[in-house]
């Protein structure tokens, strides 16, 4: 369904044509008190009737309007994350990823699936950088296929998880990963379930994080390290 999303001064248009279809309707009924015999009280009042259930009309769109510009029917989710890290055993390091989503809108959300993801940006060698970023991959700032490290999908059943507005609701995953890496990013998703279109899209909310593990200057003094990015 596609909802009417007018300008100002359409909605201006839309009052000024329903105050002279009330002044209209108040010359047809002079007219009929005039030519046709009718009681003034009578036609006066059918003209308040009419004049009230279209100013309810009007009054009723133009809230409905403002809603809808203001997308107060709209699901949507705040998603942020916290990343910490600490040394296990003598080879691995232990990452924590919180993933936090905030119902910033005004309707119960029901998510039903979701991820998250942690990648490897260092180190790696300016080979693979130069791979990554070549035209022929297509890549873009702002969507590099880094390495992934680890992949957690998750799946909840009808009724699992609502999240109700204001509410807040936190996970925790935990990986472990080489200690000789230095920087990673934390992506982390949740579908938005009201939300369906053609050729199978969905809409989600996300959020990522870059999180060093190792300082950027003892990075470059340890060196690119191993190639990563097949």
């Amino acid at each position: 369904m596609t909802f009417w999303r007018g300008s100002g001064s359409q909605i201006a248009l839309l009052v000024s044509l329903s105050g002279l279809f009330v002044l209209a309707l108040l010359a047809v009924m002079w007219a009929v008190t005039a030519w046709g015999g009718a009681e003034w009280n009578t036609a006066a009042t059918i003209v308040q009737a009419v004049g009230t259930l279209t100013a309810v009309f009007v009054g009723g769109g133009f809230a409905f309007y403002r809603l809808h510009l203001l997308r107060t029917f709209h699901p949507h989710l705040t998603i942020t994350h916290e990343v910490s890290h600490r040394v296990i055993g003598d080879s691995y390091v232990h990452i924590a990823v919180t993933v936090t989503a905030l119902n910033s809108s005004s309707v119960v959300v029901a998510p039903r699936q979701g991820a998250v993801q942690l990648q490897q940006i260092a180190p790696t060698t300016d080979e693979a950088i130069e791979r990554l970023f070549s035209d022929d991959l297509g890549g873009e700032a702002y969507d590099v296929a880094w390495p992934t490290l680890s992949y957690v999908s998750r799946e909840w059943d009808k009724g699992d998880l609502v999240i109700e507005p204001g509410e807040r609701v936190s996970d925790t995953y935990e990986f472990a990963v080489p200690k000789e890496i230095g920087t990673v990013l934390a992506y982390s998703f949740i579908e938005d379930p009201t939300f369906t279109q053609q050729f199978s899209r969905v809409r989600v909310w996300d959020a990522q994080t870059i999180y060093d593990m190792i300082p950027v200057q003892a990075q470059t003094e340890l060196g690119p390290g191993g190639d990563n990015a097949d």
